[in-house]
């Protein structure tokens, strides 16, 4: 598994704005060139991400034969469209990056939540 740690920066992003990668391995047993991608927004009610729906998530998809990504998006005091914006710099990234570790850029998708109990 190719796993990463990408910061996110636009305007008014926090310092720990990431997306965390859960790209598959290309293997000769299961030869996937181009594999649908995810790329999971945890919820939170924009106080926090949840961790039980980011690296759980992820993995769940990965056992599937999706490749998955992680963003942890700003929350409060950050504001509208900050953590909007996050998300669309995740999706650039794999759709323009993501093709050398095997994620078809045609089919990438985004999974939230609703808010999680605080």
């Amino acid at each position: 598994m190719i796993h990463e740690k990408i910061e996110l920066h636009v305007p008014g992003s926090a310092d720990y704005a990431a997306m965390y990668t859960y790209f598959l391995d290309l293997s000769k047993e299961v030869p996937i060139e181009k594999r649908p991608t995810v790329i999971v927004c945890p919820g939170g009610a924009y106080a926090f991400t949840s961790d039980r729906e980011a690296e759980p998530i992820a993995m769940r998809f990965n056992a599937i034969g999706m490749n998955a990504v992680v963003v942890r998006y700003s929350v409060a005091p950050a504001r509208f469209p900050t953590a909007l914006l996050e998300v669309a710099t995740a999706v650039k990234y794999v759709r323009e990056e993501g093709v050398k570790y095997g994620c078809d850029p045609e089919k990438v998708f985004t999974i939230g939540f609703p808010p999680a109990a605080i």
